[in-house]
């Protein structure tokens, strides 16, 4: 009997260091998968601007022009043409006159009201039947333009803001007299077309969503009005000299906040 006893002690002993993986039954499921994150980037693609000429004795004698290698022709008998004054961006160099990617460098110089008479804008070909039409028309600002094209896959919400201003130019700003605009580009637009000819016809003065592939022509205006603001002279606005910046900033559109 007590052989027997001991037999059955030693085989609860023995079963019970075998524990649960004894009694549990087990399955398995395998998880493979990748992943990948969306981009954000957007691009200039595009500078210009435009220019106003004066054409002595011409018919008439001063217009504006959106194509900076468009020299009208010189009267016979007369002075050669000149640029009066003229609004324009192009891409930054460094000191060592190499681009820099994502900057955009504008000038506009010796401005001058321009909200009438309308005159005679000509087109990238240097004549006016090949001109856009909207085009022709009141000029009410000074405009320095860029087209953007948006490679990122995720959706954003791009927007422009001036982040410092010195001398005259911080007077501009405060009077809301600077301001940018954005227009979407039509599908059939490429890089190396004229903008102007593209447009859609909205204009937006907050931020614009982008999608993958989209073009959108850009243009920072400056205002000198005719007629000054109270407390301003004619004289207030001529001979200033500033300098600005201003920041183009796209961030995916589900955390915009105006």
């Amino acid at each position: 009997m007590k052989k027997i006893g001991f037999l059955i002690i030693a085989l609860v002993l023995a079963l019970g260091t075998l524990g649960v993986g004894y009694a549990a039954w087990t399955d398995e499921v395998i998880i493979t998968g990748s992943v990948d994150t969306g981009s954000l980037d957007l691009v200039v693609e595009d500078y210009s601007g435009m220019w106003f000429w004066k054409v002595p004795g011409g018919t008439p004698e001063y217009f504006f022009t959106v194509d900076p290698e468009f020299v009208p022709a010189q009267v016979t008998g007369h002075p050669a043409p000149f640029i009066v004054a003229y609004a324009a961006s192009k891409q930054t160099l460094d000191s060592s006159s190499e681009p820099v990617d994502d900057s955009i460098t504008m000038t506009f110089s010796e401005l001058f009201p321009i909200d009438s008479p309308c005159v005679p804008l000509y087109g990238p070909d240097g004549d006016d039947e090949d001109s856009d039409p909207d085009l022709v028309a009141c000029q009410y600002a000074w405009r320095a333009d860029f087209v953007l094209h948006y490679n990122g896959t995720i959706p954003a919400m791009v927007d422009a803001e001036f982040t410092s201003a010195t001398g005259d130019a911080e007077m501009l700003w405060n009077l809301g007299y600077a301001w940018v605009v954005f227009e979407y580009l039509d599908e059939t637009y490429e890089p190396g077309d004229n903008p102007w000819a593209h447009r859609t016809g909205e204009e937006i003065t907050d931020a614009v969503q982008m999608h993958y592939c989209d073009y959108v022509l850009g243009w920072l205006c400056v205002w000198i009005p005719q007629v000054p603001p109270q407390g301003y002279t004619q004289e207030d606005f001529m001979n200033l000299v500033g300098t600005f910046t201003a920041k183009i900033t796209a961030i995916q559109w589900n955390e915009y906040v105006p």
